[in-house]
This record gives structure tokens, sequence and C-alpha cells, in this order.
């Protein structure tokens, strides 16, 4: 046995575990790289998936926005709208209707008195009309001014009633101007009752200027 030469085997052993461990070196660098290349591809997958994902997500965000700043607008316009047709409503509901002026008006009259013609702009009104004299003028004033639709009654002009027209002495012809009183809603619907004047006949035209 002390004549056996263990040498060379042991050279050949070495060389051998030396080949095993740098195969297995790179088998274990080949399947690192394998690994990491596998990773980044599927890494490279999500990430792009989820790009996708927040570019819809994006996209319908912005829809999303633009149809709930549309709905906004959309609101607002719509209480602008209700706004503006409120306050028409009240105006509608302060200014003195026609039939209210046309309902006063008679009660206004006093004997011997009639109109001829009605003018209207805005709060304004201007009554012509004929009287057996300048005092029942002052009555139709008075009156006025103590009905709930006219306010401020001003004679604007007065002048006699000449030929052919039927008349007798003192008859004039006048032209009166008013303002007409705003009422709110609760009180409009009674514009002209005349419930504050006593009653009074309305003339019967030429026939109350003594003809």
């Amino acid at each position: 046995m002390s004549g056996i030469n263990l040498l060379p085997w042991r050279d050949w052993e070495r060389e051998r575990r030396r080949r095993r461990f740098v195969f297995e070196l790179v088998g274990a660098g080949m399947a690192g790289i394998a690994v990491a290349a596998v990773s980044g591809w599927l890494i490279d997958g999500a990430t792009a998936q989820q790009g996708s994902r927040n570019a819809y997500l994006t996209e319908r965000t912005a829809e999303v926005e633009e149809r709930i700043a549309q709905a906004m607008a959309l609101r607002e316009r719509e209480a602008q709208l209700v706004s503006r047709l409120t306050e028409f409503e009240q105006l509608l509901a302060r200014r003195p209707t026609v039939a209210g002026i046309l309902n006063a008006l008679p009660q206004t009259l006093a004997d011997g008195l009639h109109f001829t013609s009605m003018t209207r702009t805005d709060n304004s009104v201007t009554l012509h009309g004929a009287a057996v004299s300048v005092g029942r003028i002052s009555t139709l004033m008075r009156n006025m001014e103590r009905a709930s639709v006219f306010t401020a009654p001003g004679l604007k002009q007065v002048e006699e009633r000449l030929p052919p027209a039927p008349y007798r002495p003192g008859a004039v012809d006048f032209e009166l101007a008013l303002s007409l009183v705003e009422r709110d809603a609760a009180t409009n619907e009674h514009l002209g009752t005349g419930h504050d004047l006593p009653a009074v006949a309305m003339g019967n035209g030429d026939d109350a200027l003594g003809r």
C-alpha cells in the first residue's frame, strides 16, 4: 500500500470539483438571468396594463367631471330662470291689471261726467273726458285720490266744449293724468273693488252735460 501514488487521483478529483463548481455557478447565473428577464417581462406587462387602466380611469373621470360641470351649469341656469320668472311674476302681481283699472274707473265717476278715452303707459294713465262743470272734475279727482288703484291725479288741460257738440254753458272737456299704485300678489286680485268709495252713478255721455 505504501507504494501506491494517489496524487494524480487527487488532482483529477480537484479538477472535477472545480469544473462542477463552474458549471453550477454558470447555471445559477443563467437561471438568475432568466428569472430576472421573466420578472422584468412580467413587471413591464403589469405596468403597461396598469397604465392602460389608469388612462381609462382618467378618461372616464374627465367625462364624469365634464358631465358634472354641465349639470351644475344647467342647475345654475335653471336657478337663474326660476329667479327671473319669480321676479317677473312678482312684477306682474304688483302691477294693476287692465281689468282692475276698468273696474275702478266707473266707481270714481261723478254725476254729470264721463270719459271719452284712456291711454296707459307703464304705470301712468291719461284720461280724456267731458264734464258739465269744472266742479265735477274736482269731485272726480277727490274720488281718485281715495281709490286704492290710483294716485297723484293731476289735471293737465281743461277746455270749454264748443259747438256743434251738444253742451250747456259751463260744460268742459278735460285731460287728466294719474299714476297706478303697485300692489302685492295678495291684494292685486282685489284691485279696483272700490270698497273705500261711495257708490256714484256713471255719467251718460253728452246727456249728462245738459243736452
